[in-house]
């Protein structure tokens, strides 16, 4: 048995060539699989092509499959790590997107898809700003303090919202009318990392000029 190769121009596809008992060498191609009958004269095959004691096939034939297989192996565990990241990306982005709007509609906020051990950081400076471990102290000491000094709620207005792996980002805008009557408009930029549909850690940024305004100038309902 002996291997050959296609002309430049062509597919570079391995083939085979085994001797029959009459003398010619039936083509084998490893693309298909299937023997096709392609009789060769043993005489215009050049001896050194042929594999000694009826091996199978040349140790770099061999080397080469093996490679081919590694190659497609690859090739598919990608595009299947692929397809489900890409699925879990649509999943996260739905949760995220349907939070923010039940939230615009009055029927719950993002705080909703919060893990109950969830982290989140605040950025900046601010009375509110550092680390919370547990979806109850971040309500407790960072939202509360805030609508308490609210004459209504805040209203997000997403502007923008982007997806990579188990991480979303949003972009949003929050509207609000404080207690002393004066306009609370702050935006916000909130980066979540979800699993398994839920909320696992945050890092927030806002304008936190307009936050300490809010939090010097208004006294919080007791």
């Amino acid at each position: 048995m002996l291997a050959a190769t296609t002309p430049r121009n062509q597919a570079q596809v391995p083939t085979l060539f085994h001797q029959t008992a009459s003398g010619n060498l039936t083509a084998v191609s490893s693309k298909s699989f299937r023997a096709h009958a392609v009789k060769v004269p043993l005489g215009e095959v050049p001896i050194n092509d042929i594999c000694c004691e009826r091996k199978i096939m040349t140790p770099w034939m061999s080397l080469a499959v093996r490679l081919q297989a590694v190659a497609l192996c690859l090739v598919l565990s990608t595009n299947t790590v692929s397809a489900s990241q890409a699925a879990d990306q649509n999943i996260n982005t739905g949760l995220v997107r349907q939070a923010f709007t039940n939230w615009q509609q009055g029927q719950g906020t993002v705080f909703d898809l919060l893990a109950p051990d969830a982290t989140w950081i605040v950025s900046g400076s601010s009375p509110v700003s550092g680390v919370y471990n547990s979806r109850t102290d971040l309500i407790e000491r960072a939202v509360r303090p805030i609508t308490a000094r609210l004459a209504t709620p805040i209203s997000p207005t997403v502007q923008s919202i982007v997806a990579e792996g188990d991480v979303v980002v949003v972009l949003w805008k929050g509207e609000a009318m404080a207690l002393d009557r004066k306009p609370y408009n702050n935006t916000y930029l909130w980066h979540m990392t979800l699993k398994d549909g839920q909320i696992t850690e945050v890092k927030a940024f806002l304008d936190t000029y307009v936050l300490n305004d809010l939090m010097r100038r208004v006294d919080p309902v007791r």
